[in-house]
């Protein structure tokens, strides 16, 4: 049985047809350039936004959210389902950047809702930044956050389809540096990491990933850098080399303290742990673990919880100490029951 990584989710601008239909939407406001509206969200509530847009033009939108995970979904003009939805994890880039395109002319709307179980409400603030003529970059951007999404659904995407959602995001990269769109490009650089990873090319990944962490510093998205630093030091943890998965680990752990981003600190410490565990520091790697497993506690994150007292319960394992193997083991499967 082995340990369980935490890997935080990576954010996506997906498009994709949803055919969800909402009722109950609170109507917020209409957006407009340079002012930006901040609200609070509960479960089961839907807050609407609208923006006028022509045939042909591209609104970009920015949310900034703090709590559970947020979601957006656009509406075309008199719609009922959703044809773009936009998925916000929590705190990643500080504020997400999104593009809306639009086929025809008329009143777009944006209905934002939580987008997990976990948290009971959240704050968030939403931008209009931009409504300008649509480029070959948004068409580029959209086309490949579909198919990163394509990917998430499949249960066992094939070489194929990775290869092209690389193709994708490589695509993308020259395009953002001609308009010197940082952020995107330090977007596509970290799926490129991802589906490299995905594909085994540990090496291609680092330097995809060294790529987008660059330009995250340069932006000064200390949240972000968390995250990367992170994933850097689980692809150095998939190559078995325990002094750069270390050495990422806690650097991601300082930069998560530094912006007080839990989730990813949380993330460290089990990582953190399973190093310890990897090298046979076990009571080292358990304190780490009872760490990470108090931070999932406060957030109440409870599914994750269960993941690290399961990972505890295999260092006591390892350790020769079933009966406290199995006491964790107990508290890991009461979350399941």
């Amino acid at each position: 049985m082995s340990r369980v990584i935490l890997v935080r989710a990576l954010t996506i601008a997906a498009v994709y047809m949803t055919g969800v239909i909402f009722t109950h939407a609170q109507t917020a406001g209409s957006l407009v350039i340079g002012q930006p509206i901040e609200r609070e969200i509960r479960q089961k509530e839907t807050q609407s936004f609208y923006i006028d847009l022509k045939a042909g033009s591209t609104a970009v939108i920015e949310v900034a959210q703090k709590g559970a995970d947020i979601q957006a979904e656009a509406f075309e003009p008199d719609a009922k389902t959703s044809f773009v939805s936009f998925d916000i994890p929590n705190d990643l880039y500080d504020t997400d950047r999104h593009r809306l395109t639009a086929a025809k002319d008329g009143r777009y709307r944006i209905d934002i809702s939580i987008s997990t179980s976990e948290g009971e409400k959240a704050g968030y603030a939403i931008a209009l930044k931009d409504i300008r003529s649509t480029t070959q970059e948004d068409f580029a951007i959209n086309d490949a956050a579909a198919t990163i999404f394509d990917l998430k659904l499949k249960k066992e995407a094939n070489a194929a389809s990775r290869k092209n959602a690389l193709a994708k995001f490589e695509a993308i990269v020259p395009l953002s540096r001609i308009k010197q769109d940082k952020y995107w490009e330090s977007l596509a650089f970290e799926y490129m990491a991802s589906v490299s990873r995905s594909m085994s090319e540990t090496q291609r990944a680092l330097s995809y990933y060294a790529e987008s962490l660059k330009l995250a510093e340069s932006l000064g998205f200390k949240r972000k850098q968390a995250f990367l630093v992170n994933q850097i030091g689980l692809t150095y943890y998939n190559l078995s080399d325990v002094k750069h998965s270390t050495e990422n680990f806690e650097k991601a752990l300082a930069l998560s303290r530094e912006t007080n981003d839990r989730e990813v600190e949380a993330g460290a410490l089990n990582n953190l742990g399973l190093v310890a565990d990897w090298v046979g520091e076990t009571a080292k790697a358990i304190d780490y673990y009872g760490k990470a497993r108090d931070k999932y506690r406060e957030m109440k994150n409870f599914y994750t919880e269960a993941t690290v007292l399961g990972n505890i319960g295999l260092a006591y394992s390892t350790n020769s100490q079933p009966a406290k193997a199995k006491e964790y083991f107990d508290q890991a499967l009461a979350y399941y029951t």
